[in-house]
């Protein structure tokens, strides 16, 4: 069994209210922080990374407006440039200053990481990939369905995937993505389809660092995330993109190996019968 590390930690701010005074503004741009902060002496055991950590906490809790947030490791580390390391000392001390309340996610189990993401068809594959019913299927043989995730499991994965979706969409494209049921339905539906240690992950992958063209031209929508689920999480698996310059040239390469296959085979093989001599043995 392969226990993975969790990806998020639950932040409430004791006193939300002292560092955001104007409740009334929904979108706040700034937070409150007083300038003794830098010579209050409750702060001296704070490193530099985790004196930082403890701003990022506040602008995250200021751009959503609420003093309890989920704070994320890996947007953490590709905002702000912060460590694992930085985040948790700075949540303990400020745990120990009374200042916040921290609820750590329990790592998540799995029996294999690399196993393949679920889809419902059981039928055979066409040519395009697809079962007899047009529902995607594994090259490695039939897969179903990601049980068992309803209730507060669920509903936990379906909000980790949509803050990391949402996080990266900022990052990336500079607005804040839409929300409304049909994008719930999209987010639920693809929490389904992956192991749910890994959906948050992937969902940020295909939005900071994935470059296909038509991700790009679409901004990263949520129907293809959904529709190219698998090929998605192959690609965060194993830290390439099979894009379609990539296909294009693995083609080309297939393409060359089929014509010059058999006469690069032949050749060697007269060139082997001329060193044998006459008989063809030496």
């Amino acid at each position: 069994m392969a226990t993975s590390r969790a990806t998020t930690v639950t932040v409430k701010i004791k006193k939300w209210e002292n560092y955001n005074p104007r409740s009334d503004v929904k979108k706040p741009s700034w937070f409150r922080v007083e300038y003794q902060l830098l010579e209050d002496p409750d702060f001296y055991g704070f490193s530099h990374g985790e004196f930082k950590a403890w701003f990022y906490v506040l602008a995250q809790a200021c751009r959503k407006n609420s003093g309890t947030i989920r704070v994320n490791y890996h947007h953490a580390e590709t905002t702000a440039k912060l460590s694992r390391g930085d985040l948790d000392g700075s949540i303990e001390k400020l745990e120990s200053l009374g200042i916040v309340t921290a609820t750590r996610d329990e790592p998540v189990t799995q029996p294999e990481r690399e196993r393949h993401a679920a889809v419902t068809d059981t039928n055979a594959t066409g040519r395009d990939g697809t079962g007899r019913n047009g529902t995607e299927r594994d090259v490695c043989g039939p897969i179903v369905p990601v049980r068992g995730r309803g209730g507060e499991a669920g509903k936990e994965v379906r909000g980790a995937v949509w803050d990391s979706y949402s996080e990266a969409y900022v990052i990336r494209h500079r607005v804040e993505p839409t929300r409304n049921a049909k994008v719930n339905s999209l987010i639920a539906t693809f929490s389904k389809m992956v192991p749910a240690g890994e959906a948050a992950e992937i969902a940020r992958y295909y939005v900071l660092r994935h470059n296909d063209a038509l991700y790009v031209r679409g901004r990263h929508p949520l129907e293809l995330l959904v529709r190219d689920y698998q090929r998605i999480r192959a690609d965060w698996l194993d830290g390439q993109q099979m894009t379609g310059g990539k296909a294009r040239e693995v083609e080309r390469k297939q393409d060359l190996v089929d014509v010059f296959g058999p006469l690069i085979a032949k050749a060697e093989a007269d060139e082997a019968a001329k060193k044998g001599g006459p008989n063809g043995s030496f």
